[in-house]
């Protein structure tokens, strides 16, 4: 899985995991809660997630649909965070998804506990 960050921030690859439960399900899964793996950090900013360039299409809760999954929350000191994560098949492998840098309380706000 690939995702371009957008602007100067570059482009990262990462790699599945096993699941802890079942060792035949390969996941990977970034974000900024506990550690998860390196992200860029943007000052006030969470990532929203797409599967097109032009940013159109967004990624949310798709599970089901396409094995990707967004989610977006706070913690009780109002700190904001987020994971992305998604399965392995042959329509993700070596997928690109792109980001926009939205400000965290409107992401939040529209997107959050989902």
């Amino acid at each position: 899985m690939h995702v371009n960050w957008g602007g100067t921030y570059g482009t990262d690859t990462y790699y599945t995991n096993y699941d802890w439960a079942d060792e035949n399900l390969k996941y990977f899964n970034i974000g900024k809660i506990g550690n998860l793996g390196e992200t860029p950090t943007v000052a006030g900013k969470m990532p929203l997630f797409f599967y097109d360039e032009a940013c159109t299409q967004l990624i949310l809760d798709d599970w089901n649909k396409t094995n990707f999954s967004a989610e977006y929350d706070h913690s009780e000191n109002s700190e904001y965070y987020w994971f992305f994560n998604g399965c392995l098949s042959s329509e993700t492998d070596g997928a690109t998804v792109y980001v926009q840098w939205e400000d965290a309380e409107t992401v939040y706000r529209e997107y959050g506990n989902r």
